[in-house]
């Protein structure tokens, strides 16, 4: 990997910082008095504002569906900076709040765009035997977002009046800036490129990729046959991909859509929405006043960031299958630890603190084993494992899916925790150990395999560039394709 891929793979995964600050602010703005007076907030308008967020970020990876194919996989970065300019904006010199609630919703759609176009953008950008290591890196800039959005946080709890959490949202304009400025250095997808038959901007992209020699005999490199590689698979998915009637008719295309779908429908169902996006709530209810809940949303955000560095990175090594059915296996007993000793708090008539403890070590677990795969699974596993053509719309589903379903977690967690309290995570541990046992069945694994070559894993037939002779694979000759 020359300096110029890693640029463009460290941009792509920059994406995930946008999210990361942008939905984690809510976490923290709930401990901001000065937030809650000025707009009159209670539990049922908090979770309004949360559930128009997550909507609107729902219809953003919608709308993947359609942008990234039709514009480029850049220019709908490029459109969604835009719109959340808009909503920053909004947000941040808000007077009511219905305006706020709009700038909550045009960053939301904002988000939503870029938190599921940039993993395609990024799978098409890296070399197989790193995309591991690259949906890592992209689940540790949403950590490292979420620990920085906690600090700032609390450090702004010092700022009197409304001042506070002004800033807080307007620091939404950092991401929106580095991601616009640095488009215009970046190129546009290869496989884009292709698909979109520019087959000589696109070989011109793979050379910059790979660091190849401008004056080189093509037919000499290793670029030009990811090219043709690229261009033969394009060709041959095209027949199953030219209609979404096709697409819908073919059953491994439909496998891939279902296995997308069960992964962010599950990972939704973890807890992990209610466990980080009302933490103060529970720290509160716990016994915690507004500053002390600040700081142990700092600890969460600690927490995060070393469940990446300490597992996210095996992903290539280890392998997709094997981390996830890891991290269910540490999920499992620690949703059970916080169910325990919730029980146990609430026998004790909420008094003792030591069992209140055993939940906060119990959440920290959860996350810890959350964050060291989860993050990085969804984007590599889900964009890796579709054809090029439909590859943004396999995971616009996915994470329109995810931010559905945190619409319904988000309106009603507060008063979830406040009715049901434990059993309301009971449900979540039930569902993790439903899926543990479809990851153990239905998943296959895809670590270090061409992206043009993963559809073996589903039984697809896949064109081998002078490999296919003797394996019974379609074989295209190097010179056979034209730019």
């Amino acid at each position: 990997m020359n300096r110029f891929q890693l640029m463009c793979i460290l941009y792509a995964c920059f994406g995930a910082t946008f999210y990361g600050y942008d939905t984690s602010i809510t976490a923290s703005v709930l401990a901001y008095d000065s937030f809650i007076s000025f707009f009159g907030l209670t539990s049922v308008t908090i979770g309004g504002f949360n559930s128009a967020y997550q909507a609107a970020s729902a219809v953003g990876a919608l709308l993947n569906v359609y942008i990234p194919n039709k514009v480029g996989r850049l220019r709908t970065i490029r459109i969604a900076c835009a719109i959340s300019l808009i909503g920053v904006t909004l947000q941040t010199a808000a007077h009511n709040y219905p305006m706020f609630i709009v700038g909550r919703v045009l960053g939301g759609t904002s988000c939503g765009i870029v938190f599921a176009v940039c993993p395609v953008y990024a799978s098409e950008l890296s070399p197989a035997h790193v995309r591991g290591r690259v949906g890592a890196f992209y689940a540790l800039n949403i950590a490292v977002s979420f620990l920085f959005t906690q600090c700032i946080s609390l450090g702004l709890s010092f700022v009197k009046g409304d001042a506070s959490w002004r800033l807080l949202f307007g620091l939404q304009y950092v991401p929106i800036a580095v991601l616009s400025f640095f488009s215009f250095w970046m190129p546009e997808s290869p496989r884009w490129l292709c698909l979109k038959g520019r087959g000589t901007d696109a070989l011109d992209t793979l050379r910059r990729l790979h660091g190849g020699d401008p004056v080189a005999e093509y037919s000499e490199t290793s670029y030009y046959r990811e090219f043709t590689q690229i261009q033969a698979q394009i060709e041959e998915e095209k027949k199953h991909t030219s209609s979404w009637h096709k697409i819908l008719q073919k059953k491994s295309y439909l496998r891939r859509f279902a296995l997308i779908c069960a992964f962010f429908f599950f990972q939704q169902f973890t807890g992990i929405i209610p466990l980080a996006g009302y933490q103060v709530i529970i720290y509160q209810m716990l016994g915690s006043d507004a500053f002390q809940s600040l700081v142990l949303t700092t600890v969460w955000g600690v927490v995060t960031t070393a469940g990446v560095v300490a597992c996210a990175f095996w992903l290539d090594k280890i392998g997709r299958r094997k981390a996830l059915l890891a991290c269910y296996a540490g999920m499992i007993p620690s949703m059970a630890i916080i169910v325990g000793f919730w029980i146990a708090f609430e026998n004790s008539g909420n008094q003792d603190l030591g069992l209140a403890k055993g939940i906060l070590v119990g959440m920290y677990l959860v996350d810890f084993t959350f964050s060291g795969v989860m993050n990085a699974f969804g984007p590599t596993f889900a964009a890796e494992i579709m054809p090029t053509e439909i590859r943004a719309a396999g995971l616009a589903c996915g994470y329109f899916i995810f931010s559905a379903l945190a619409v319904l977690l988000a309106q009603v967690t507060p008063t979830a925790i406040e009715e049901i309290s434990w059993r309301y995570f009971l449900i979540f541990l039930i569902m993790d150990c439903i899926y543990i046992v479809i990851v153990f069945f239905l998943y296959p694994e895809t670590k270090n395999t061409a992206l043009e070559l993963v559809g073996e894993a589903f039984g697809d037939s896949v064109v081998k560039i002078d490999e296919g002779a003797d394996t019974g694979e379609e074989s295209v000759p190097r010179n056979a394709l034209r730019l």
